[in-house]
């Protein structure tokens, strides 16, 4: 089971105990590569509710190492340039691994 408690990533696995992956405390939603070694991650960045509403994609191994940021906020506002109205969240979507790789793609919305 893969699962988030408090916005960290954790993995039980049968007569085993939890494991908690990551100790960021903002995750939102993840996904597991195909092999089930890298873990790609939503973060809130901002102060939502009471402000923005931005993501930023971060990746972590299954071993919870290699803490890295993938996607900024900066660099998906880019994507939008122009299109920046008070209720527009920035934030990716339809997250699909290559077979066989460490790598994704993603659509952004809106």
């Amino acid at each position: 089971m893969r699962f988030i408690s408090d916005g960290d990533i954790w993995i039980w696995e049968e007569r085993e105990s939890a494991r908690q992956i990551s100790d960021t405390g903002d995750a939102l939603r993840f996904t597991f590569s195909l092999d089930g070694e890298v873990i790609v991650f939503e973060r809130l960045m901002g102060d939502y509710p009471y402000g923005q509403y931005k993501i930023e994609l971060w990746a972590i191994n299954r071993d919870g190492g290699s803490l890295r940021r993938l996607v900024s906020v900066e660099q998906f506002d880019e994507f939008l340039t122009g299109r920046h109205e008070a209720w527009m969240a920035n934030f990716p979507t339809d997250l699909r691994w290559f077979s066989g790789t460490h790598q994704l793609s993603f659509g952004v919305y809106p």
